[in-house]
């Protein structure tokens, strides 16, 4: 028997996982279905350009690799949350309004 490569996954420079052709991680596809209860179809509703055969082999990927990518999601929320703790004072929709009134009356 001879074994067929599907070539739907590829590692970028850093090592991760990502959809061949694409910039999509497999995490990301992984997020989307085990965090959102997603289906394949669903998934692809989402992300239209990429073939129900890329969505299929990204879950597969992941199933293979799953502590790994399990990591990478645990990294990159780890990540935001750092990001988030050093912002001294986010900006929320009324004060974004009110900047953008005064902007429109020419007082910023």
């Amino acid at each position: 028997m001879v074994i067929a490569p599907i070539n739907h996954i590829s590692l970028n420079e850093k090592g991760v996982a990502c959809i061949s052709g694409t910039r999509i991680k497999v995490r990301h596809i992984a997020v989307e279905s085990s965090v959102w209860k997603k289906s394949p179809e669903s998934i692809q509703t989402d992300y239209p350009y990429l073939s129900l055969g890329q969505i299929y082999a990204a879950l597969a990927y992941y199933s293979d690799h799953q502590e790994a990518i399990e990591a990478e999601i645990a990294a990159e929320e780890a990540y935001v949350e750092r990001l988030r703790s050093q912002q001294s004072s986010p900006l929320t929709r009324q004060a974004l309004m009110e900047r953008l009134e005064r902007q429109k009356s020419g007082d910023i």
